[in-house]
């Protein structure tokens, strides 16, 4: 059962109001997406029922893990110059607790104008919520120089469906397989990007313990759109 703190005292009016809350959970485990919390300690002459609002309680967000750290300083190392880059808008992106990916989308709104579609693969839905790019939003804002014009964006998930038949075949087998294509997925099936069937067929031919396979599915390459982001789909092995 998790927690919450009333962050904000608040006035009724006509016997309603709207509450601050901030979770005593550290991390997603505080996240809910909607129904009613009842007060531990509630005031009298008040329904201690509280219904969560439409959007739920969002914005925790696991640790980063030390592989993460490490990957974001070698991006800021090789990117020491702060000018309004999609390089910068990426780098600043990740700097916000939850996302774990971002992409910079040039020209999106005109010549000169970024684009910045992220994804949290932290959460249960790894695209963002409205709240959640309000966040980034609102840090890239903060961070951008007065000239540069960029616009935070939710991705749009493309699911990726594989058959894949394995020789041999095993559920240990199975299992490894889908999580070296999970991972190209991950790291080539950003905004704009190609998964190449060349990569998808060499990933499972260098699982160990893969002497052979067939690939009916996908059957080619797969091209992201400009606001895409690749998500995995149906696993069939038969």
């Amino acid at each position: 059962m998790s927690l919450y703190v009333v962050s904000e005292a608040v006035k009724l009016v006509a016997g309603r109001a709207n509450l601050k809350l901030i979770a005593e959970d550290v991390g997603a485990l505080g996240n809910i997406e909607g129904g009613t919390l009842t007060a531990v300690t509630p005031v009298t002459g008040v329904n201690p029922d509280a219904e969560i609002g439409a959007e739920g309680i969002v914005g925790g967000a696991e640790k980063e893990s030390i592989e993460a750290l490490r990957s974001r300083v070698q991006a800021a190392f090789k990117n020491p110059s702060k000018v309004g880059s999609g390089a910068d808008f990426e780098e600043w992106a990740l700097e916000v607790p939850g996302v774990t990916r971002a992409w910079a989308l040039p020209r999106w709104m005109g010549p000169g104008t970024f684009g910045l579609a992220f994804v949290r693969d932290g959460d249960p839905d790894i695209i963002p919520t409205a709240s959640q790019v309000a966040e980034v939003q609102a840090y890239l804002d903060i961070k951008r120089p007065v000239t540069a014009e960029v616009y935070a964006l939710a991705s749009e998930a493309k699911a990726l469906n594989f058959r894949v038949l394995l020789t041999p075949d095993s559920t240990a087998l199975r299992v490894a397989v889908e999580q070296s294509l999970r991972a190209l997925i991950d790291d080539e099936g950003g905004p704009g990007k190609t998964l190449l069937n060349t990569h998808v067929r060499g990933v499972i031919r260098n699982t160990p313990g893969v002497h052979d396979y067939v690939l009916p599915e996908p059957a080619a390459d797969v091209v992201m759109g400009p606001n895409q982001v690749a998500v995995a789909g149906v696993f069939a092995w038969t």
